[in-house]
């Protein structure tokens, strides 16, 4: 749910993160925006390589969440455009990962129970995009999406901490 919350926190509301924080107009912003899906597929290949060469997913997954933590961090506080879009990119490697990732913990985790745990996959990730940008957005619209990005971070830190704890537990 968090990772999922993340990346579609992303999807809805960087370009107006990014429009209001470095006052660019909104077409700019959505073309920096595209900067996420570039670095969603940087990170699909780059942690999709590394759990080819037999890296753990669990740790691929904290891997996944500290670099989209990091963008979401760089993408709040930048003021000039091109540090937005490395945030955006960096925001986009982190989460490109998560969902597959996930779904093979998940999948590993629950021997005998595969289908049970991917229906609930299933569930989770559309609570997730239903809940998380709506949950943004109505923050936004009572104190503005720059003072309501933090909420991502929130995202962020819940699950950075959660697949440590877990990572650790399972070593």
């Amino acid at each position: 749910v968090l990772a999922v919350s993340i990346e579609f926190s992303f999807v809805f509301w960087a370009s107006t993160l990014i429009s209001a924080r470095t006052g660019v107009s909104t077409d700019q912003a959505t073309f920096l925006a595209s900067l996420f899906v570039a670095g969603m597929l940087a990170g699909r290949v780059a942690l999709g390589m590394s759990a080819a060469m037999h890296v753990s997913s669990r740790r691929l997954v904290v891997t996944g969440l500290s670099i989209a933590a990091a963008g979401a961090a760089l993408a709040w506080v930048a003021e000039m455009p091109v540090v937005a879009g490395l945030g955006l990119f960096l925001g986009g490697a982190g989460t490109g990962a998560l969902y597959p990732l996930g779904v093979a913990v998940a999948l590993e985790t629950s021997p005998g129970a595969e289908v049970t745990a991917s229906a609930r996959l299933t569930m989770a990730s559309g609570v997730a995009i239903l809940a998380a940008p709506s949950v943004l957005g109505v923050l936004s619209d009572a104190v503005g999406v720059v003072a309501a990005w933090p909420v991502v971070l929130a995202f962020a830190a819940a699950a950075l901490a959660l697949g440590i704890a877990t990572t650790r537990s399972r070593i």
